[in-house]
């Protein structure tokens, strides 16, 4: 299997943190910025090749961004920050003429979608799309050790310490108390797509998204708890953003829709951008 390769800009969109981005084929007035999950860089997901030669022919690029906190950076970064750097890059591509942007945000990618809004609109973007927006709280629970991590977090916090990091065995990468305690804690401001979250709670959640929304949830994702009704969620999650949001599930595809499914997904995002 050949290893995917990919020709492009490589540009620098926040010099002071020297963060950067990779628009492919070249920078185009319209681009569909590509945000990854926990431990994610470049190449975000396998199927960042295909979706770029799919939309390249309509005028569009592909943009791959590093976040401050991409790879390990999670840890001690926030939605905040991310949020911050998203803007930074919005910005950069308005100065580059870039006059449409579509943020799709993978995995936990999806969080800085929704959050980066949270403030009102961002110029020159006019879509997002969300692809396997699942709860890290409800997906960390599935690991026995998290109730005490999460417990030593928020005591933490509590103490005014969020700041500091957790012990090594907490957690894949070194961690603050705060990050720790967003992702796993009920209620935290990663806390957006749980399905034991009220309708009213995702409301407040996602509520203030006003853009073009597509929601694709994955039928066999292995990061989704068995007790999670995925097609119920998918239509909670929708309602929740408002008439302006499409729901799908695809049947048989996983978290990264890395095989079964990957046709039906990518001819979806076609069809969301170029509709834009």
């Amino acid at each position: 299997m050949a290893t995917p390769a990919m020709n492009g800009c490589l540009f620098v969109y926040d010099p002071p943190r020297n963060l950067c981005g990779f628009a492919s084929p070249k920078v185009e007035k319209k681009a569909l910025v590509l945000i990854g999950g926990l431990t994610d860089g470049l190449m975000p997901t396998v199927w960042t090749t295909e979706i770029t030669d799919r939309i390249a022919p309509q005028g569009w690029c592909t943009v791959q961004v590093l976040l401050q906190s991409s790879y390990s950076g999670y840890g001690i970064g926030s939605l905040d920050t991310d949020a911050e750097d998203l803007k930074e890059l919005c910005s950069w591509l308005a100065g580059q003429g870039v006059e449409t942007v579509v943020l799709l945000g993978h995995s936990t990618g999806c969080q800085d979608a929704v959050h980066v809004l949270r403030d009102g609109p961002v110029p020159g973007v006019k879509g997002i799309i969300l692809q396997a927006p699942v709860s890290d709280r409800e997906c960390m629970a599935l690991d026995p050790g998290t109730s005490e991590a999460l417990a030593r977090a928020e005591a933490l916090v509590a103490d005014g310490k969020g700041n500091e990091l957790l012990p090594r065995a907490d957690h894949q990468v070194p961690i603050t108390a705060s990050r720790f305690c967003s992702l796993a804690g009920k209620g935290g401001p990663d806390d957006l797509f749980s399905s034991d979250l009220t309708d009213e709670e995702l409301k407040a959640m996602l509520g203030h998204v006003t853009v073009p929304t597509l929601l694709v949830l994955s039928g066999a994702d292995q990061y989704v708890p068995d007790h999670v009704d995925t097609g119920a969620l998918a239509g909670r999650l929708g309602a929740a953003i408002g008439p302006h949001a499409k729901s799908m599930v695809i049947g048989g595809a996983n978290h990264g829709i890395k095989a079964e499914g990957k046709a039906a997904f990518l001819e979806a995002v076609q069809q969301f951008v170029l509709a834009l």
